[in-house]
């Protein structure tokens, strides 16, 4: 599984369990996605919200037996009329040390969605407080 697979699907099952209906569109959408395009996909799949996810991992060390990652990643959310309502970015945050190479990464993306969807949720109920969303939550 890839870096981003393992966040998405960290941030989606958290947010399931907010009792949000999540919906995985399959469609690969560009991080650069023009408005229109999101409003014609909100407005055949019932969506209010898009969370577009971007993520970035790689080896920094390899000391003896050990290995250690950093991760980049940001979350973008789009409101289903295409208007971006923010976006929160977490960098370089380092995971760590493991013998195993893949241990080591997704301690490091488990960190990094765990970040994420922290700052997510955040965002969220403080824009719905000021009535910022297109629906009520």
């Amino acid at each position: 599984m890839g870096a981003l697979q393992v966040i998405q699907q960290q941030i989606e099952e958290r947010l399931s369990g907010l009792g949000f209906r999540v919906l995985n569109t399959g469609l690969q959408l560009p991080y650069l996605t023009s408005p229109n395009q999101f409003a014609v996909i909100a407005k055949q799949k019932d969506i209010d919200l898009f969370f577009l996810v971007r993520a970035n991992a790689y080896m920094v060390d390899k000391f003896g037996l050990f290995y250690t990652y950093d991760v980049g990643g940001s979350v973008k959310v789009v409101q289903g009329t295409g208007h971006e309502l923010f976006t929160i970015q977490h960098a370089n945050i380092r995971g760590k040390r493991s013998f195993r190479e893949r241990t080591a990464g997704e301690s490091t993306l488990a960190i990094c969605g765990e970040g994420l969807f922290n700052l997510l949720t955040d965002e969220i109920v403080r824009k719905s407080s000021r009535d910022l969303l297109l629906r009520r939550i």
